[in-house]
Parts: structure tokens; sequence; C-alpha cells
């Protein structure tokens, strides 16, 4: 694409997009090879957000199911895991805490992630920034929602939600290194193989068929929360 019709493009697109013109947008090929939507950022367009509906549905279970072999290992490693957690009792239950931590990645990563391949080449240099920075970014956060809000109690030193303290490799006794290296590793996976799957496998469905599966998968989503909640 030359200089001046992507010029042209951002031009004609410049403005905040109506939800008339997001219509539009839609019919414009142009702007959308210049915007990227096949590359999986465009939160201008209807059809990223039919992508983060469904891939909200999908991994609220898939994560359910990667969940199972991680408490599995720190059950046969640490002994941290009750044998009647949720996690093994029904694999269909929905971890909605998954799907939304897929669209979230969606929205502020990707572009992170396109930065990153154009300014680190070989490939493997940005994917490997991105993991360390991954990593980082679950320590701190784990670490800040510790500080915040599992204070041990003054007199019976019992955390009321979670206690790293006695575990090897945690982080002032609140974050752990073990949980931040695996959410490090499922957001760089999520970012740079699964994420970039969906959005190929939505981009093959022809425009016409867009809506009718969005629709199908958002309810029968819908409708197994309503049966597992119950």
């Amino acid at each position: 694409m030359t200089e001046e019709t992507r010029a042209g493009a951002q031009g004609r697109w410049k403005a905040p997009v109506t939800p008339k013109r997001a219509v539009a947008f839609e019919r414009d090929p142009e702007v959308m090879r210049t915007y990227g939507v096949k590359a999986g950022w465009a939160p201008w367009s209807l059809r990223f957000w039919r992508g983060l509906a469904i891939g909200f549905c999908i991994f609220s279970i898939i994560g359910h199911w990667v969940e199972i072999p991680y408490c599995l290992f720190n059950d046969w490693a640490f002994g941290i895991v009750d044998d009647d957690s949720l996690v093994f009792a029904d694999p269909m239950y929905p971890f909605c805490v998954y799907g939304i931590a897929s669209v979230l990645c969606a929205l502020l990563l990707v572009p992170q992630r396109d930065w990153l391949i154009y300014r680190y080449q070989p490939k493997w240099r940005a994917v490997l920034r991105f993991w360390l920075f991954a990593v980082l970014a679950s320590m701190i956060g784990e670490l800040s929602m510790g500080l915040l809000l599992n204070q041990p109690d003054p007199v019976t030193g019992v955390y009321p939600l979670w206690d790293n303290s006695y575990l090897p490799f945690n982080v002032l006794q609140q974050a752990w290194l073990v949980n931040d290296v695996l959410l490090g590793t499922l957001v760089t996976l999520y970012i740079w193989v699964l994420y970039p799957l969906l959005v190929k496998s939505l981009s093959s469905v022809p425009e016409r068929w867009g809506w009718p599966i969005t629709i199908a998968v958002v309810v029968s989503f819908i409708i197994l929360c309503v049966v597992k909640f119950s």
C-alpha cells in the first residue's frame, strides 16, 4: 500500500466512528487493510467486537481446562490444592475471569505486540521481551493486590484471600513467582498464537454468517452459565 493510499484512508476515517460509519467501515476493504482488522486490533470495527465476544465465551471454558493440569502439578509439587476444588469438579464450569482476561489482553497488548515486531527482529527477540514484560506485570499485579487486599490478621496471622508466605519463590509473602511465570506464559501464548488463530478463523467466515455465529455462541454461553451457576 502506498503512502498516498494510506494517507487517503486515514483522512477518510480520522473522525470518531459512529455506529452508522462503523457499518460503512466494514464495507471499505482499503480502510480495513490500512487499519489492520485482519491483524487483530481495530476497536472501531464491529467485526473486532464480535471476535472479542466469541473469544470471551471460548476462553472462559479453555481457561478452566488449562487450570486443571496446573492445579494437578501444584497439588503434586506443593500440596496446595483441595481435592474437592471446583477446578476438578466440573470441566464445563465457566471461569469467566479468563474470558475477561482474553478481552483485556486483546485490547491492551496486541498493539504492544505489533510495536515489538516492528522494533525487534528476528521475531523471537520480540516474543522474549513480551514474555518478560508479561511475567513482570503479573508479579506486580499479584503483589499489588496482595499488599492492598490480602494483609494477614494481626492476631491470628491468617491471610484472608491466599497464603503464599510458606511457598518457595514467593515475593514479599504475597506474589508467587510460579504463578507469575505461568500467567506471563499464558498471556504470551494467547497474544502470539491463540488470538491470531481466532482472528484468522473468524476472518475466513463469510460476513453474512458473522452475526448469526456470534449470536449462537453468546446465547449458548449464556445458557451454559445459567445452568452451571444456578
